[in-house]
């Protein structure tokens, strides 16, 4: 095992100081949250802070969130992939630190720090020196994916993943070591729960490319055979697998029928939000993100969170360096390869390559946002960074000499490019002042450490890891500052219309469904029921219903259940709901259609009829009913209807709901498109409506011990190291 502590310009800072110095800073940048003068904004705060709070609300209460009642008439959320429903670490966390704003802000913050960490881990095992791997961490964690992510909590957490999937796959390739393997499937598996679906495609690319890599382009003494490592991606795939199974296979199951999302797609669409060519320039400077805040035509397509690629000069110096040193060069070139073929398909309108992928990779077809993939160019050029600060160790002369011929060639580069943005925009930079002397700091003291070099090398080589770190940690508190118009909303979080409330029981009042709002779920956290919210489980019925008041009338209120003797069966087609909208509106009332549940679930084809084949409906008549019991997975009321006939709750149908009606099993059939009806008796019934996803609790008890007995497996692992004799490290 390799000592803690390594030679070179700073023999007595330990990667444990590095961790407690990047804790720090990350901390010390974001004071303004901490101190409560700004708070989330965006989907972080319409989104991420209600899901984060009702996750913790459930699991504090001893239970798991299977079914939503509280968001779009009701939701199967337990199946939206990577929503943290089933991953242990986000649920120990919010069981510790409950719901609210400030235990997400803590949360968030975790998770970026996460990634920082995972880096220092990553840069210990390729033999960086702690200054470099904590000079590159820096620029990591306040890189442009961070900062222009940071409402996107999800996206994060799946990127802060990366280097601990990358550095126990690399460790089972080159000392052969199959718990390793164990242990980066178990990352990537975790990684899923929480975590961006597109990312858990997409990584699995990363991992098969450098596996690849280190088969066919390392160097001899640390190339792996390809039985090896097919051997490692197997298992790590196999572990990974089995922990994401619970979540991604209950996506699959689960949405048939109740989303649009359960299939692929459209070309178009899933190439539509890439990452604009011209945005590379943001490597020049954090504060082109607010430049496109107060700009928003500059590069259309590109969302504003999307755009950086901002990693700080450093980190780029340094993976310049990486490149045009050392004894493995392909090994490096290859990862720069890697690198940009990442970038490549991140610009899905430029370039045609994600679009090929599209073509040829069926799972790819599930996902767009394409501008993310530029986290693995970032994560990649990152890696180059470390064997740049590695080369500074281990051949000091030489690699200074490409120092001083580089950077100036970079801080030129980097000006030019920023020149150009500044007369081209059309607006001014918000914080010109902050941001000119940001970027003459960043970029003009690689030129001044160059010179330095140049005239003393022998002297000002000793001091060359001090000032690149002094650099990085200045650089990393200025960029916060100037991203700060996508990381948070300045001033005091604003006071909710209603007191938050932790209750997970609806009761009496649950049929109390107000509107809601397309684009936010803040009514998470006090408990009201609404009909139009954000979510993933996009369907194309209930989006129209919502903005129709003549149909959306029938599931708003306190008085959402129908009766009608004899409803028709009608097919789940565009034309058969054009008719029933039509219907509505000439009855001005409220009308009950049917779908079976081979239709719901497109088991049984619905062929498209002239809207004048579709049977008229006679008017609903509304129903008085008794809640006898309302929770979120089960719902018993009582009845009374005039006749026989058919009884439609306006709460959402989805496959794993199955009914009794005075104690006899009912099939419970597809109501008006997206509701759920089921045949009642006239007289009194006693409805009592109960939620069982097919395949709970087995798939968690597998995903979850999995994750245990990987766990006891690394701390039985660690334990036996910790008891052997150290070795010494050369950096």
């Amino acid at each position: 095992m390799r000592s803690s502590k390594t030679s070179g310009p700073f023999p007595a800072l330990r990667w444990r100081h590095a961790a407690f110095i990047l804790t720090a800073t990350l901390l010390l940048a974001n004071w303004q949250l901490l101190a409560g003068r700004a708070y989330e904004k965006w989907d972080a705060y319409d989104l991420g802070t209600p899901y984060y709070s009702i996750l913790a609300d459930f699991i504090r209460a001893g239970r798991l969130l299977y079914w939503n009642p509280w968001i779009a008439a009701g939701s199967p959320d337990f199946a939206v992939a990577g929503l943290g429903v089933f991953s242990p670490d986000v649920l120990l966390f919010a069981a510790l630190a409950g719901p609210g704003g400030k235990a997400f802000q803590a949360y968030w913050l975790c998770v970026w720090l996460l990634g920082g960490l995972g880096m220092l881990l990553l840069a210990r095992h390729l033999r960086a020196p702690v200054w470099g791997g904590l000079v590159v961490s820096l620029g990591f964690v306040f890189s442009g994916f961070y900062t222009g992510h940071a409402e996107h909590t999800g996206v994060l957490y799946s990127h802060s993943f990366l280097p601990f999937i990358i550095w126990r796959l690399d460790v089972s390739l080159r000392e052969r070591r199959i718990v390793a393997a164990a242990q980066a499937g178990a990352c990537w598996g975790l990684s899923a729960l929480a975590g961006y679906p597109a990312f858990t495609i997409c990584t699995v690319a990363l991992m098969v490319a450098w596996t690849v890599g280190r088969c066919f382009f390392a160097r001899k003494t640390e190339r792996a055979q390809w039985k090896q490592g097919l051997l490692m991606l197997m298992m790590a795939g196999a572990v990974g697998i089995a922990v994401l199974l619970p979540s991604y296979a209950s996506a699959a199951y689960e949405g048939r029928g109740y989303s649009d999302r359960s299939g692929p797609l459209p070309r178009d669409f899933a190439l539509a939000s890439g990452l604009h060519p011209g945005a590379l320039a943001t490597f020049t400077s954090p504060s082109v993100v607010e430049l496109k805040l107060a700009e928003r035509s500059l590069w259309a397509y590109t969302d504003v969170s999307s755009i950086s690629v901002y990693t700080g000069s450093i980190t780029l110096l340094l993976a310049l360096i990486g490149l045009a040193s050392g004894r493995q060069r392909r090994w490096r070139w290859y990862v720069l390869g890697m690198a940009f073929f990442a970038l490549a398909c991140a610009m899905s309108q430029a370039l045609p390559l994600r679009g090929w992928i599209y073509d040829l990779v069926p799972p790819t077809q599930f996902f767009r946002h394409a501008s993310m993939l530029r986290g693995y160019f970032l994560f990649l050029i990152s890696i180059l960074a470390l064997f740049g600060s590695a080369e500074i160790v281990r051949s000091r002369r030489v690699a200074i000499r490409k120092f001083i011929i580089i950077a100036p060639l970079l801080a030129i580069c980097a000006t030019i490019v920023f020149l150009l943005i500044t007369s081209m925009a059309e607006a001014d930079y918000p914080q010109w002042p902050l941001t000119a002397a940001h970027f003459v700091l960043v970029w003009g003291g690689l030129l001044i450490i160059a010179l330095a070099l140049r005239s003393r090398m022998s002297t000002a080589s000793r001091f060359l890891p001090g000032l690149l770190l002094i650099l990085a940690l200045t650089d990393g508190l200025a960029t916060i500052h100037l991203s700060e118009g996508t990381l948070y909303q300045k001033g005091p979080r604003p006071a909710l219309p209603i007191p938050a409330t932790s209750s997970i029981a609806l009761g009496p009042s649950g049929f109390q469904r107000a509107l809601g709002s397309g684009a936010a779920n803040i009514n998470l956290l006090f408990k009201v029921p609404t009909l139009t919210n954000y979510t993933p489980f996009k369907n194309r019925f209930h989006e129209a219903i919502a903005a129709s008041p003549a149909l959306r009338t029938m599931a708003l209120g306190d008085n959402r259940i129908w009766f009608a003797p004899g409803p028709p069966e009608v097919p789940l087609t565009e034309s058969a709901f054009v008719e029933f909208a039509n219907q509505v509106k000439t009855l001005k009332a409220a009308v009950i259609v049917r779908h079976s549940r081979a239709v719901m679930l497109g088991e049984k084809p619905s062929s498209e009829k002239p809207a004048e084949a579709l049977p008229a409906a006679s008017p609903a008549i509304s129903v008085s009913a008794t809640i006898i019991d309302y929770q979120p997975e089960k719902l018993v009321l009582d009845a009374v209807v005039p006749a026989d006939g058919w009884l439609m709750i306006t709460d959402r149908w989805s496959r794993s709901w199955s009914a009794t009606v005075n104690g006899v099993a009912q099939p419970v059939w597809g109501a008006n498109f997206i509701f759920r009806a089921l045949p009642v008796v006239q007289g009194n019934n006693r409805v009592d409506f109960s939620f069982h996803p097919r395949g709970l609790p087995a798939l968690l008890i597998v995903s979850w011990s999995t994750l245990a007995i990987i766990a006891l497996l690394s701390l039985f692992g660690f334990w036996q190291t910790r008891r052997l004799p150290p070795q010494s490290d050369n950096g």
